[in-house]
């Protein structure tokens, strides 16, 4: 194994305690949904103990991930087989989205607010921690906002959260004035650039020494995957906290446009191999695992 991968992979292993259900929600959402979204858990168990998963740890997180509607149980036989629920695929939906997309999107100069007043403390909790995962930033305890927002994300959590017709949201805002220094330093404010800056220093550190070395050496299927696992694992809980604000919002030395372009270029080196341990390693209850669908080539702009 690389020196590189290896230190990603003991990196990943020091990490106390090691979340199996955040690892196999990666693996589910880069390698298992574009190829059908089912998987025999005998084979996903075997697939992540390089990794450090023991079996029983994996079951563990497979059970609750199950219990909360992520996956759903097809016995068959003695076999366990899981399938990505419809709740599942929505979340992956929202995911793919933000994790592989080539740029940033473009920005018209408005806003989506989502005014909270109305709402009882438990409804509010809620959905502040659903626009969160969004990336919509706290302008004050009852108003929330995001200037690139998706509308259909957003009617989608209110209608799970059963709030629909129930908060007042303002679409297209626009600001009276044209954004200045300090107004765009306050805007930041609403987000935690400080620890969001630090994580994608972190991550550039980590990965950028397996870029150059895979451009040296090829991985194998099985190290290949490992590899694309862990970057988009990393990458993953990274971007799920960034707002992904447009350029205009953020400072032109923004580390997340290096880590974007990283991701992009890792990604290109390691899909290909990648997938051919998946095809070989990964069995569902027909069988081989489904070739992957033409929407997983289409990832960072096009895999080549």
């Amino acid at each position: 194994m690389l020196p590189s991968l290896a230190h990603i992979l003991q990196h990943f292993q020091n990490r106390r305690p090691i979340r199996a259900g955040s690892l196999i929600t990666t693996v589910l959402g880069d390698a298992i949904v574009p190829h059908g979204g089912e998987v025999w858990l005998g084979s996903l168990i075997k697939a992540l103990e390089p990794f450090g998963l023991n079996p029983r740890l994996t079951r563990t997180a497979v059970f609750r991930l199950t219990q909360d509607h992520w996956l759903t149980a097809n016995p068959v036989g003695r076999r366990s087989y899981y399938e990505v629920t419809d709740f599942g695929q929505r979340h992956f939906k929202q995911a793919f989205k933000v994790i592989y997309a080539h740029q940033s999107p473009p920005w018209d100069g408005t806003w989506t607010l989502v005014l909270l007043g109305q709402l009882e403390n438990d409804e509010r909790k809620q959905l502040k921690q659903g626009l969160q995962w969004l990336g919509y930033g706290q302008a004050c305890p009852q108003t929330m906002l995001h200037p690139t927002a998706e509308h259909d994300d957003l009617d989608a959590l209110l209608e799970e959260l059963k709030l629909t017709g129930k908060v007042l949201v303002l679409d297209q805002a626009v600001p009276a004035n044209p954004l200045s220094v300090s107004t765009t330093e306050q805007v930041r404010s609403y987000w935690d650039f400080s620890a969001l800056s630090h994580s994608y220093q972190e991550f550039l550190s980590l990965f950028t020494p397996l870029l150059a070395a895979t451009k040296q050496q090829a991985l194998s299927p099985e190290e290949a995957f490992m590899a694309r696992t862990l970057l988009i694992h990393d990458y993953r809980r990274i971007l799920l906290r960034d707002p992904l604000l447009p350029d205009e919002l953020v400072s032109p030395n923004w580390p997340g446009h290096d880590a974007r372009q990283l991701a992009q270029d890792l990604y290109q080196q390691l899909w290909a191999a990648a997938e051919i341990y998946i095809s070989s390693a990964f069995e569902t209850a027909a069988g081989e695992i489904p070739k992957a669908s033409d929407h997983f080539y289409q990832r960072f702009g096009g895999l080549a």
